[in-house]
């Protein structure tokens, strides 16, 4: 197994809550829209380097005090950091 699918497979773990987090995927019966399986948003966004460019931008953002302000108010990071991750990445 390779660096990519090592990381990979620890960040569906972390944030999935099972092994296999889309199994119910493919029992969808309505229409996906423009984001579904097989769509070039679900092959980009799918990636495991769209997680690592989301992080980029929260941290981004979280230089913008207004933004550390709000987050300082009203976030549970500090007890929850992993469920704020979590609750932020989906």
């Amino acid at each position: 197994m390779g660096v990519k699918e090592r990381v990979t497979a620890r960040v569906v773990n972390l944030f999935s809550h099972g092994d296999k987090p889309l199994e119910n995927t493919d029992k969808y019966q309505g229409d996906y829209g423009l984001f579904g399986p097989g769509s070039i948003s679900w092959e980009i966004l799918g990636d495991v380097s769209s997680f690592v460019g989301g992080i980029r931008a929260l941290l981004i953002q979280a230089a913008h005090p207004e933004v550390v302000a709000g987050v300082a108010d009203h976030s549970r990071y500090r007890e929850d950091p992993l469920g704020r991750l979590n609750r932020t990445a989906y």
